[in-house]
């Protein structure tokens, strides 16, 4: 076709495409595309092919897409396939994934209920099948092999400790329990001995090859690998793009089943009652295992969980964009097929897998009973777990009465009272409400335990617990405590409520959108504000009493996630359609919109309502040529702003403009209010924006700084979602107060810095990625500022340059990784009053790459009595750039006397005579006495010399050039600028005075006046 314009009432009509086994055939539109009263019907009941994105219109220009859209037969939407219809990259097309079938394939792990055969050992390289067969009974503590899924095509064996405790009959059966260690862990011997002290038969495996035997080969975890094994780990799910049946944790999930099925298969074992503990990864694994295989009695899954995608750490780096993760792997997807009770173990500190992800995984289990238990200051790792008594105590309830000894009845709030109902058949001693007033990763928090109001039993067995947030609480739980059974690091059992969050959001009062005509959509900003530990997910926006029916839209995918808490303001796009609307000049469009967010991590959520108004208009060029306020003139949302003739304009109100170019001037933001732009922001070389109150907040791609953007007080935010960030030019980015803040973007959104940034205070944030071009130079001054980056470019090649106050410098802090192997870094400490000491410069939590040496230059300490040097450590848990001062030669001998601060500088003088403490330094002098005494030089008539010359004397140090120190006599014959120079001044000869001392002679040659003097410098 030409053209195909569905775009009103009279032209509505159903466009169907019905899929054959292999596709369908897409609609092209040689010129335009509008679908806004068209109706799209697709059927995919009858296709049988795998992943593919197909075209439903190809067309050049889509103009408008369908709000009305009915898609059958692929499964759910945003899982199973993806409907894109976009008027910005002009496509409508429909992805189609073979999540389903990967799910099955994964389901179907829970099949493996035949016991796997078990060896002595693996077998050899001649002999890969081979191995001597092993007897399992009562009493045998004892390393095993068992047979497991192929992997690349070849047979695999899992390495395992097995603990049967010594009274073990099929006439009196014993519990179980299968071990699943975490990252960098192995098949641990202990954690068997321990579940087998307390009666369990136990069996712990190497997941990924490892074992005991220290003359095989090491594996990267650092320990040994057998010669059957399966895949090993790669990363964070880095193994995804794989055939699913070669990614770890497929063999993973496969060993835990098996090792289950060989465990039921032992006759001195009750295969009723066998568990599944699993700790960090093996938290994860057991999260995804149980809901798989129903067959465990009960599960522990400690710290590992579902629900990662969006972690604020590693994990959401990684998975953020992993569709394979989101929709085939993560625990989420089968929570609700775990049928046995489980105990979610963790500690409110947990630094890798959050409190809100455990909750959103434990509140998607809706068919099994759950206890919580959160350890105030536990720690991460496989001690910290097997060493406390909950897990033990916890096993012993469900094999014993089929039940947790307790649960959660029921937990309220009501404004700042909270209430907890617990159930319990151990008594309850005591208990305590734990909080943070904090926002961001749960793990970075600080929780804090106080009491609570009331503790009561009433009736016997039920304890409830009373309890008052304090001010500015944002997230919450109540824990209690029994006496536990005796032998572990805590005389306590720990029991927690439901972790919960006190999320509140609020909104600008309303929404309006200047439309200009002659363009078919604009766009308005709704702004969010909101409090809440780490972010806040928008599931809904609804549009209700439309005056022109679906002319309204949000113009992002949901959820939609809010990461930037308060002061923070986060602006959502609300789009508008006029296409369909039909607004002619000054007419006005309306409709309700209703914001829906999650409000728990349980799924309940909360809204609220704001109006929003669109008035067409005409755009215009709005001129400010003389000193005014902005509201001295109109200005809409599509108008652009030129400031210029040395006006300075005063910004009054609250306003949006299309762009905004200061040409010769100044924009004063002083009075608290938030001025918008849409398209494009410039600052000429003669211009200036001072932003002291209120908030700019552009959303622009590029913004062009030639002048001076000066923040002293005031809010710049931009949104980044999807769109790199230019700041270009040869002005000044200049931040002493307030804050600067690039929000919302994902790993891939690249923000770059191509001028001057000049960091002294406030707070400066950037989220996705940050590069320092080539013309770039990012300066931090003193230590007042709090700069946090996600990631620095690896594409970077500008300067980092620090430049110490009198107490230090602020560090540039990176949440994910630093990639520095192509940048230049400076420090200056000229004005350091410190003394030794390590300041770090840049810390990350990966540091990839460093700043090559030649390209690191350090000034300005040799004066303040210290020797300066960069460390780079990309050691893991390191990751940083740091300063290192120690004292120098100069800084010794001033330490010597006592002195320090600025009184220790080269140039300081604390005794207030002719000598600085250079000069004392390099003359012998005392810089605490005012008598120069003789370290001063002298000039004498030259003994047996021409009339008029002269022999001039000075003291200098024998090991002058090791410290630094160069001696320079010059003279003059005018006293005038530039007369002085080494001419006429010749060393003649020097006498040792002491050790470290020589008098150096020079003769002075004659002149009709003649005058003197010695220059001391001590260099870096």
């Amino acid at each position: 076709m030409d053209r195909l314009n569905i775009n009103s009432t009279t032209r509505a009509a159903t466009v169907e495409f019905i899929f054959d086994e292999s596709g369908v055939s897409p609609i092209y539109s040689d010129g335009f595309l509008n679908l806004s009263h068209a109706t799209l019907v697709i059927d995919g009941s009858s296709y049988t092919g795998g992943p593919a994105t197909f075209d439903l219109f190809v067309s050049p220009n889509v103009a408008s897409v369908s709000s009305n859209v009915t898609v059958t037969g692929f499964g759910v939407e945003g899982i199973d396939y993806t409907l894109t219809q976009d008027t910005v990259t002009n496509v409508v097309q429909i992805s189609v994934t073979d999540y389903p079938g990967a799910r099955a394939t994964i389901a179907a792990l829970g099949g493996l209920t035949t016991a796997p055969a078990v060896y002595e050992d693996d077998g050899d390289g001649d002999n890969p099948l081979g191995g001597t067969p092993a007897t399992l009974s009562a009493g045998d503590l004892k390393t095993i092999y068992y047979d497991a899924l192929d992997y690349e095509g070849n047979p695999t064996r899992v390495y395992a400790w097995i603990g049967i405790p010594a009274g073990a009959s099929a006439g009196s059966p014993v519990p179980a329990v299968v071990l699943a260690h975490g990252g960098g862990g192995t098949a641990f011997l202990e954690w068997v001995q321990k579940w087998n002290d307390r009666g369990y038969a136990a069996i712990a495996m190497g997941l990924e090859g490892q074992t005991d035997d220290t003359s095989l080969p090491t594996m990267n975890t650092g320990w040994t690998i057998h010669g059957m094994p399966g895949p090993v780990r790669v990363g964070i799910y880095g193994d995804t793009g794989l055939p699913l049946e070669d990614q770890w944790m497929y063999h993973a999930v496969a060993d835990v089943v098996l090792a289950n099925s060989l465990m039921r298969s032992i006759p001195v074992i009750d295969a009723t009652k066998i568990g599944l503990h699993g700790v960090s990864w093996g938290g994860v694994i057991t999260s995804t295992a149980i809901g798989i295989d129903d067959r465990f009695a009960f599960a522990i899954p400690t710290y590992g969980c579902g629900h990662l995608f969006d972690v604020p750490n590693q994990y959401g780096t990684a998975l953020g964009n992993n569709s394979f993760y989101k929709y085939v792997w993560d625990p989420m997807l089968r929570m609700d097929q775990a049928t046995m009770p489980v105990l979610w173990f963790s500690w409110p500190q947990e630094n890798n897998f959050s409190l809100d992800s455990q909750a959103y995984t434990y509140h998607a289990a809706i068919n099994s009973t759950r206890m919580v238990s959160l350890v105030p200051g536990m720690g991460h790792g496989h001690p910290p777990t097997w060493n406390r008594p909950e897990s033990y105590d916890y096993a012993d309830a469900i094999v014993n009465s089929g039940s947790p000894w307790c649960v959660q009845d029921s937990i309220s709030e009501s404004g700042s009272s909270v209430q907890a109902v617990f159930s319990s058949s151990k008594a309850l001693n005591s208990a305590s409400l734990i909080y943070t007033t904090g926002t961001g990763y749960t793990g970075d928090l600080t929780w804090t335990e106080i009491a609570v109001n009331s503790f009561v039993e009433s009736p016997a067995g039920t304890w409830t617990v009373d309890a008052a947030l304090p001010p500015g609480t944002t997230g919450w739980l109540i824990n209690v405590k029994a006496t536990a059974t005796p032998g572990y690091v805590d005389t306590n059992l720990i029991v927690s409520s439901d972790y919960r969050e006190v999320i509140d959001v609020s909104t600008s009062p309303s929404v309006e959108i200047d439309h200009p005509l002659g363009q078919t959509q604009s766009v308005g900003n709704l702004g969010v504000s909101f409090t809440a530990p780490t972010n806040v997910e928008i599931v809904d926006v609804q549009f209700t009493a439309e005056s022109h029916p679906g002319s309204f839209s949000f113009g992002e995918a949901l959820p939609y996630v809010l990461w930037d808490a308060v002061p923070a303001t986060s602006f959502l796009p609300i789009q508008f359609d006029n296409s369909v609307a039909g607004l002619t000049d000054l007419q006005t469009a309306t409709a309700t919109l209703t914001l829906v967010w999650e409000d728990q991590l349980d799924g309940t959520t909360d809204q609220l309502q704001v109006p929003v108004t669109v008035t067409a208009r005409a755009p215009a060029t709005v001129i400010y040529s003389v000193t005014a306020p902005w509201s001295s003139q109109s200005v809409y949302s599509f108008d652009g702003v030129i400031i210029n003739s040395g006006a300075v304009v005063t910004f009054d109100t609250e306003d949006t403009a299309a762009t905004l170019t200061v040409q010769d001037g100044a924009l004063q933001m002083t009075l608290g209010n938030t001025l918008f732009v849409n398209d494009s922001l410039g600052i000429q070389s003669a211009g200036a924006i001072n932003l002291t109150s209120g908030m700019l907040a552009p959303n622009v791609d590029a913004v062009q700084l030639d002048g001076d953007l000066t923040i002293n007080g005031g809010t710049f935010q931009q949104s980044v979602i999807g769109i790199d960030a230019d700041f270009t030019g040869s002005g000044t980015l200049s931040m002493v107060s307030g804050s600067f803040a690039l929000t919302g973007g994902a790993a891939a959104d690249l923000s770059t810095f191509g001028m001057l940034t000049e960091i002294s205070g406030g707070s400066f944030e950037v989220v996705g990625q940050t590069q320092i071009a080539s013309t770039g130079v990012f300066k931090v001054i003193g230590d007042s500022a709090s700069i946090n980056m996600d990631r620095i470019f690896g594409g970077s090649s500008g300067t980092f340059s620090f430049v110490l106050g009198p107490g230090g410098v602020s560090p540039v802090n990176i949440q994910y990784y630093a990639n520095l192997q192509s940048m230049s870094l400076t420090v200056d400490g000229l004005s350091y009053e410190g003394g030794p000491g390590t300041h770090t410069l840049v810390d990350s939590t990966n540091l990839n790459g460093l700043v090559p040496a030649g390209n690191i230059t350090v000034t300005g300490f040799a004066g303040q009595g210290l020797d300066a040097s960069v460390e780079q450590d990309p050691t893991d848990g390191k990751d940083w750039v740091r300063l290192l001062l120690t004292l120098n030669d100069f800084g010794v001998w001033a330490d010597g006397f006592g002195l320090s601060g600025a009184d220790a500088f080269a140039i300081g003088n604390p005794d207030h005579d002719t000598l600085n403490n250079t000069m004392e330094y390099a003359l012998g002098g005392d810089p605490t006495s005012g008598t120069d005494g003789n370290a001063l030089p002298y000039l004498l008539p030259a003994s047996g010399g021409a009339p008029g010359e002269f022999e001039f004397f000075y003291m200098r140090r024998l090991d002058a050039a090791s410290r630094g120190l160069t001696y320079t006599v010059l003279r003059s014959t005018s006293l005038e600028s530039g007369s002085w120079s080494t001419a006429g001044a010749t060393e003649t000869g020097s006498t040792p005075i002491n050790g470290n001392f020589e008098e150096v002679t020079v003769s002075i040659a004659p002149a009709d006046a003649v005058f003197v003097r010695l220059q001391v410098d001590l260099s870096e």
